[in-house]
């Protein structure tokens, strides 16, 4: 790898493995930065992470390649990474059949800047690209919690839980509903989905 780059993962699993390795297919031929670990567990987010400072105000690009995964065939940019458990993330992931130009992560952004309809805009594309369902319950919790609708949130995570969407494994620390945390209806959520209070 290069030497301006360290790895780490979120989640579960295996050490990530990243490698250098030919695709006559890339934009940057002749060589890509490729994730080649099959480690098949679930909730497992490797990250290849830059080593180059620190940024403000720029435009960030990716091109990236699907190739194999039976659980997650996805890719993207991290961004305000704090840890590998704290951070902002736009991706796609082919198995999802979600859509990086509609991302609930940038909708949540435009929430939490104050651009209410263009939030609202964001998830009702989201919506419309995936037939009418939500990107992930859990996420439009998110969005609806920043726009300070706390109903709509909580009827959103409801949802996720009786789903069993992935991303409820981070209810009690994601600081992203903090808005929520003070509401009687978390604490039975928390209860709920048989979390220590």
């Amino acid at each position: 790898m290069p030497s301006t780059f360290h790895t780490a993962k979120t989640g579960r699993g295996t050490q990530e493995k990243w490698g250098v390795t030919a695709d006559p297919t890339a934009p940057s031929k002749p060589n890509v930065v490729a994730q080649i670990s099959t480690d098949q567990t679930d909730y497992r987010f490797p990250l290849l992470i830059s080593d180059e400072g620190s940024f403000q105000d720029l435009d960030l690009s990716v091109k990236f390649k699907s190739v194999s995964g039976k659980i997650d065939r996805a890719g993207g940019l991290v961004f305000r990474l704090k840890d590998p458990n704290n951070y902002y993330i736009v991706r796609a992931n082919a198995l999802e059949n979600n859509y990086p130009g509609f991302s609930p992560e940038i909708a949540y952004v435009h929430a939490c800047s104050g651009k209410r309809a263009l939030a609202l805009e964001m998830l009702a594309d989201i919506q419309k690209k995936t037939g009418g369902r939500d990107p992930s319950p859990y996420q439009a919790a998110l969005i609806y919690a920043a726009l300070g609708e706390n109903d709509q949130a909580f009827r959103r995570l409801g949802e996720a839980h009786r789903k069993h969407d992935g991303f409820m494994t981070h209810l009690k620390v994601d600081p992203r509903l903090d808005p929520l945390r003070s509401d009687p209806r978390f604490q039975d959520l928390v209860h709920r989905m048989g979390l220590p209070q």
